[in-house]
């Protein structure tokens, strides 16, 4: 949920499939992407944006994006609509995701917040499945920050239930603060949006390729 100092640049935004990491290994990984709330639950809300939207719609570019990285792809929801916390994490396990990508928009009370972050689930358990889901989230972070031209705000631990009771890596992003005005502005064209999920499907490739 942060606001972007966004220097975009259209041709180089929309080719994250072209570049060196499109072709070098075959894609085999199946993705879940969680576009975050929906339908009565609206999440953050500004003038003109509304966090539920806002994520269906980054989720739609991504795995237009990844799908043509040559990835599987799955959708917790493909409209306004509400879906419990646990149906999502059902319907990513049931499927056989290797990795669960839940998309968010921040907020905060001070307008001067910013940046994308990304939280993973640590538990001792199963400290594999952590240190994955942090390099994940790690991943998609540093992209998001260098696409967006935004300061990193990191990977962090959270307890969220969508990375929690999952089993694969999983982690839950922050991309942009709807509640900092100047992001907020950024985050209407769809060259934007275009722009923040070409950064976490690059993410989500590096870190699979990365094995």
């Amino acid at each position: 949920m942060r606001y972007f100092l966004l220097l975009i640049c259209i041709c180089t935004g929309c080719c994250p499939v072209h570049g060196p990491n499109a072709t070098h290994k075959k894609r085999v990984a199946r993705l879940f992407l969680d576009a975050g709330h929906g339908g009565r639950d609206s999440g953050a809300k500004v003038p003109a944006l509304e966090e539920k939207m806002l994520s269906l719609e980054i989720a739609r570019y991504a795995e237009g994006f990844l799908q043509k990285m040559g990835y599987q792809v799955a959708m917790s929801r493909t409209d306004d609509t509400f879906v419990p916390l646990l149906e999502r994490v059902s319907k990513a396990q049931k499927w056989g995701a290797n990795a669960f990508i839940s998309i968010h928009f921040n907020s905060a009370k001070s307008k001067m917040a910013r940046g994308p972050e990304a939280f993973y689930y640590y538990s001792p358990k199963f400290p594999k499945r952590a240190e994955r889901s942090k390099q994940l989230a790690s991943s998609i972070v540093e992209h998001l920050s260098s696409a967006l031209s935004t300061p990193s705000r990191g990977a962090k631990r959270g307890n969220f239930c969508v990375i929690r009771e999952t089993t694969m890596p999983a982690v839950l992003v922050e991309t942009a603060f709807l509640t900092n005005p100047h992001e907020a502005r950024l985050l209407l064209p769809t060259s934007s949006k275009r722009q923040i999920a070409m950064a976490i499907a690059k993410g989500v490739d590096e870190f699979l390729q990365k094995g």
